[in-house]
């Protein structure tokens, strides 16, 4: 991870087919980045995207667009909202070009959380580790994903679903996507989430609306009923063929059954028969995701400057940038030491509890 000072390599850049929408977000480019990126967090109901002005940069090849990115101008800083996808550092070189060309006064451009190790690069900049996908790439069948997670894994789970069957009155598990139920059953899971003894799961107020908002028109939940109540739920969006876990929560009561990872394994499951190319199990180690036969993809924030000047005077926006990188480390050091299994977890776990009580009273 490269956390150390300002760099600036060099590379050509190329003169593509550019065109900016100021203060825009036009019509075709729903469409246009769910073909593109297939991804809930590089698209046009992405968080943030209705917070401020959103811009839109469009390159295409012909008639073809080959990269939509969504920015707002803020200030001399330019901030773009497309995340959570790879990037090559060409597209990143491109856009930058562009941008500092038509924004005069802009010292800083930042993309957040995405795929990518810039390699020479015509711009100073600074390229800090930011946070992790879990990605499953799905198999074509069922029995196929069966075999991937091994004997041991996969009978645990077979084991688990079948004791909350048999020991739990009218069990079912059920794929929610439109429908008149959906905000109750979103409401049943956020409510458990809310309960949860997990102080870094709550979502706040604008998480939650942002959930709702976009689980309306890309919603795949999964749900597992049990004793007449939601005993888990699985949040997730679809986009073309990949799908995103935002939400896992379950009822405390139901602890021995372990019915969250079940929950989680049957809606993937049932990604499968829909066809389905990716799972995101998004950012947060765990030890269930490796399980499930996720692999971990390195995300960075990317902070790319006019000049060595401007990294100069944006020294505050270098500075931030690296101590985010530093406290990030600092977290998964108290991740790691609070596993239950490890013997610092009785230290580290209340330091953690602290950790994530500070951040939930910081303002954002």
């Amino acid at each position: 991870m490269n956390t150390g000072p300002v760099r600036s390599c060099s590379s050509p850049v190329g003169t593509p087919d550019i065109s900016f929408y100021e203060n825009e977000v036009p019509p075709f480019a729903r469409q246009q980045m769910e073909h593109l990126y297939q991804n809930t967090f590089s698209s046009t109901f992405a968080e943030h995207v209705g917070e401020a002005a959103t811009n839109t940069y469009v390159v295409r090849e012909g008639s073809a667009v080959r990269t939509i990115f969504l920015f707002q101008v803020k200030g001399r800083h330019v901030v773009v909202l497309n995340s959570a996808i790879p990037l090559e550092t060409s597209e990143i070189e491109q856009f930058v070009a562009s941008v500092f060309a038509r924004y005069g006064s802009v010292q800083a451009i930042k993309f957040v959380s995405v795929e990518t190790d810039i390699s020479g690069f015509l711009f100073p900049y600074q390229q800090l580790r930011a946070s992790e996908d879990f990605i499953l790439s799905l198999p074509a069948t069922v029995e196929a994903y069966w075999e991937r997670l091994g004997t041991s894994s996969a009978t645990t789970l077979r084991r688990k679903q079948r004791k909350l069957e048999r020991e739990s009155a009218g069990f079912s598990f059920t794929i929610h996507e439109h429908g008149a139920n959906m905000d109750r059953v979103i409401t049943d899971i956020i409510r458990l989430k809310t309960n949860g003894k997990d102080p870094a799961a709550r979502l706040d107020e604008a998480q939650q609306a942002w959930l709702r908002e976009v689980v309306g028109t890309h919603g795949f939940v999964g749900v597992i009923c049990a004793n007449g109540r939601v005993c888990a739920g699985a949040i997730c969006t679809r986009v073309g063929r990949n799908y995103f876990m935002h939400v896992v929560a379950h009822d405390p009561d139901f602890d021995a059954y372990s019915p969250g990872v079940v929950c989680i394994y049957l809606t993937v499951c049932a990604a499968i028969l829909r066809g389905g190319r990716e799972f995101h199990f998004l950012w947060g180690p765990s030890v269930w995701k490796r399980r499930l036969r996720s692999v971990q993809h390195e995300l960075n924030d990317i902070v790319v400057y006019r000049s060595r000047m401007d990294a100069v005077r944006c020294a505050r926006t270098a500075l931030l940038g690296w101590q985010r990188a530093c406290w990030r480390r600092l977290k998964l050091g108290l991740l790691a030491a609070a596993a239950p299994e490890r013997p610092s977890a009785r230290i580290a776990k209340p330091l953690l509890d602290q950790w994530y009580r500070l951040k939930r009273n910081t303002p954002r």
